[in-house]
C-alpha cells in the first residue's frame, strides 16, 4: 500500500490503477524489451538500454515531489486526453536533465567510440528533458522511453 500511495494521484483517481499498469508499466515493459534486444543484436550495445531505464526512473521519479516541493516556476501541459491541464515546474524537469547528464557520464565506457558519447551529452539530456516536460500527463513515461531508446539508438547506429 506504501508503494502504491506513493503512485496515486488526486487527479488521476478514481482511475490511478488503470493509469499505473496501462499507461506506465505495461508500455514501458514492452518499449525496454524490444529496444534492450535492438541494441543487443544490431549495435552489441546492451548496456546502453540502462541509461534510458535509468534516466527515466530516477530523473523522472524524482522530477514530481522535486517539483512540489522546490518548483517555484511552473508550466502548463495538456493532459491524454487534451481536456484538463496540469502544471510542472523547471526545477522537476532539471531532474531529468541532471540524471541524463549523470547516467552518461557513469556508462560512457559503454559506447564504441568517442564520437557517440559526446554526441549523446549534447542531445540526450535536453531531448529527455523536453520530452518529459510536454509528454500528456500520466504518458511521460513510455513517450521518454520511446525517445530516448530511439534517440540512443540512432546516435549509435549512425557512429
Amino acid at each position: 500500500m506504501l508503494q502504491f500511495n506513493s503512485l496515486d494521484r488526486v487527479e488521476d483517481r478514481p482511475n490511478t490503477l488503470k493509469w499505473i499498469v496501462l499507461g506506465n508499466m505495461l508500455p514501458g515493459l514492452l518499449i525496454i524489451t524490444v529496444f534492450k534486444q535492438l541494441f543487443e543484436t544490431h549495435l552489441h550495445l546492451p548496456l546502453l538500454a540502462s541509461i534510458v531505464v535509468l534516466t527515466v526512473a530516477i530523473g523522472d521519479g524524482f522530477a514530481e515531489p522535486v517539483g512540489t516541493y522546490l518548483g517555484k516556476k511552473k508550466y502548463v501541459v495538456p493532459s491524454w486526453n487534451l481536456k484538463n491541464r496540469y502544471v510542472r515546474s523547471y526545477a522537476g524537469s532539471a531532474c531529468v536533465y541532471i540524471a541524463a547528464v549523470v547516467f552518461l557520464v557513469l556508462f560512457r565506457h559503454q559506447f564504441a567510440n568517442p564520437q557517440e558519447f559526446w554526441s549523446a551529452m549534447i542531445l540526450f539530456p535536453p531531448i529527455m528533458t523536453l520530452s518529459e516536460a510536454f509528454a500528456p500527463h500520466s504518458m511521460d513515461t513510455p513517450i521518454m522511453m520511446l525517445i530516448g531508446f530511439s534517440l540512443l539508438f540512432g546516435i549509435c547506429a549512425i557512429f
